[in-house]
């Protein structure tokens, strides 16, 4: 026994597959028919098994190089992401460096303008009183006597 070509593998299988379904088939064989069909079997089998293992082998190598492509591709394109990743996040970094000391300088302005306005409000409060009595002081300079 040899193994067929794809095509005809197929149509033997389709065959068989009907075959296996139709009313006629069905027809229970004796226990002589079924221990010959058995040895013939176990024959069949026995010869087919290198062919198969070999249709096996071919297709396990077939499937093992699909998947090793695939994994690269996947590999790949998640080492692209995780370096735009990377970089996005070194961006926004040296970003907030600059943001970081934006903020410490304005957290200085900041500081200076509050020590500014506590300034301004000790001294509006003192112009309060000056604005009272410092002309007199400048008139009373000016008198004699």
């Amino acid at each position: 026994m040899r193994p067929l070509n794809a095509l005809l593998e197929e149509k033997a299988i389709a065959e068989l597959n009907t075959a296996l379904v139709t009313a006629r088939l069905q027809v229970e064989a004796g226990d002589p028919l079924q221990s010959k069909l058995k040895a013939c079997v176990l024959g069949d089998v026995a010869d087919l098994l290198p062919h198969l293992e070999a249709k096996s082998q071919e297709r396990q190598n077939w499937a093992e190089k699909i998947l090793r492509e695939r994994g690269n591709r996947e590999a790949n394109s998640l080492r692209d992401l995780l370096h735009r990743q990377r970089d996005r996040i070194l961006e926004q970094y040296e970003g907030q460096d600059l943001q970081v000391k934006q903020l410490e300088l304005n957290f200085k302005e900041f500081r200076q303008v509050e020590a500014d306005r506590r300034y301004w409000e000790r001294r509006l409060d003192q112009l309060k009183e000056e604005i009272e009595t410092e002309p007199e002081k400048i008139r009373a300079s000016y008198r004699l006597g």
